[in-house]
């Protein structure tokens, strides 16, 4: 990125020495919708002391501003080289790709219903013959957004826009062949398949991460239900093993045996009091439905920077980058061990996603349900992955997410995830699984 802000400032000075140049400087011709703000932010530093290096001449306007135009008029002049620079920083990775798990549920089909539906609620004929051929299947749709969603009342994230990458790439593709040129195809390929839209998208599988959206009434909320602390029978529960067993699309089967990187919504993990936590079985049994082939597997939490039911609200990623107890024992390490691998970054459309190692300022502790998860998660996948000779993965990875200005676009996210004192009732229920998980 440095060397690029270098180039671009070559560039204004060489923009400044053409005819017109000062006139036709200001900034048209590429959205920086396609670029995250802090890009420009550097930019513009670069910029002003670039332009102020030389001796101030008060009879000389100042350097125009390069933040007062959204665009860059003279774009299409610059180098070739510099052009198809920009445009593949604007496409750059690794990615974040979200989608939302539809599957048939307890709580009806709603959910699975919309993926099929237009924007007035109607489904076509076509479309509805896919409906009644996926309707008793789990599949994959795009992510939900919006201002409905953002009302919704749920403890899960919810966001304005689609944080997904793969639709930045989409519309590179779609500007100009050299903005299309620059979203190269990667070497190792995986699909998605979005059967309401009956849409195939296709990411860089060694780089990009798949993250999976189970939703409120999703199945790993679903998880306990009468099963592990008898709330009620648990013949009317929809456990993960019902939801993720089958009967899966084939194409939702092809892309998560594929997925070299997956995530998870750390807020799907566990859930309210009044419901219990996730079943060490039944996280055994999905570790089993993702082992295949999986090299990382994330989770994420949005609370940092949002979240006030959990006093988070101002926590950043640059501050939770010490490596406690609960790290090690995560990763089965010592602190002589440590090693000095740089935080994993994840870029997504107005939201990056940045690694974190404090889990202790998490507010984790060793039987807090999110790391009992990660815990019986990791030992399932390499236990599974030993078994077959194929040891591949790399561990269980937390990111926290952080939002990006971007002009002319909604980043908003609202978490809000735990209700008054619920935390410490789901603790103590995490205890045994906890205990089973460490003998």
């Amino acid at each position: 990125m440095d060397d690029l802000c270098e180039c671009l400032v070559d560039c204004y000075e060489w923009l400044l020495d053409t005819p017109g140049g000062k006139a036709g400087a200001s900034l048209g011709g590429i959205t920086r919708a396609a670029v995250p703000a802090s890009f420009y932010r550097r930019l513009g530093t670069s910029f002003s002391s670039q332009s102020h290096s030389s001796k101030p001449d008060e009879n000389n306007l100042p350097p125009p501003d390069v933040m007062a135009s959204p665009t860059f008029h003279r774009f299409p002049d610059l180098p070739a080289e510099l052009r198809l620079k920009i445009w593949e920083e604007a496409s750059a990775g690794p990615a974040m790709h979200v989608f939302d798990v539809c599957f048939p549920s307890w709580h009806g089909t709603e959910r699975s219903r919309r993926a099929f539906e237009d924007a007035e609620g109607h489904i076509s004929e076509d479309r509805r013959r896919r409906w009644d051929e996926y309707s008793r299947c789990v599949f994959l749709d795009a992510l939900e957004t919006g201002h409905k969603e953002l009302r919704r009342a749920t403890r899960v994230a919810r966001h304005a826009q689609d944080p997904s990458a793969y639709r930045l790439r989409g519309a590179l593709r779609l500007v100009c062949a050299e903005a299309g040129t620059s979203v190269s195809r990667p070497v190792e390929e995986n699909v998605v398949y979005l059967p309401g839209r009956d849409e195939k998208i296709a990411y860089d599988n060694a780089e990009d991460v798949l993250f999976l959206r189970f939703g409120d009434s999703g199945a790993l909320t679903e998880l306990s239900q009468g099963v592990l602390f008898g709330e009620f029978d648990a013949s009317g529960a929809n456990s993960l093993s019902e939801v993720l067993e089958g009967p899966w699309s084939a194409e939702m089967a092809s892309t998560l045996h594929g997925a070299r990187k997956i995530a998870l919504d750390i807020a799907e993990t566990w859930t309210l009091a009044t419901v219990g936590t996730v079943m060490l079985e039944e996280v055994a049994y999905l570790g089993c439905c993702l082992q295949e082939g999986l090299r990382v597997l994330y989770l994420v939490d949005h609370c940092p920077g949002r979240c006030t039911r959990c006093h988070r609200h101002e926590q950043k990623a640059k501050v939770l980058k010490t490596r406690g107890e609960l790290f090690r024992q995560l990763h089965c390490m010592t602190a002589s061990e440590e090693g000095v691998r740089e935080p994993d970054v994840i870029r997504g459309v107005g939201k990056t996603y940045r690694e974190v190692f404090d889990l202790e300022a998490l507010g984790w502790t060793d039987t807090h349900p999110s790391y009992v998860f990660a815990r019986a998660m990791d030992e399932t996948i390499r236990s599974q992955q030993a078994d077959a000779d194929a040891q591949s993965f790399q561990g269980i990875r937390i990111l926290v997410v952080e939002d990006d200005e971007v002009d002319g676009l909604d980043t908003t996210t609202l978490m809000d995830c735990n209700p008054s004192g619920s935390e410490d009732h789901m603790a103590a229920k995490a205890w045994d699984m906890s205990l089973r998980l460490s003998s």
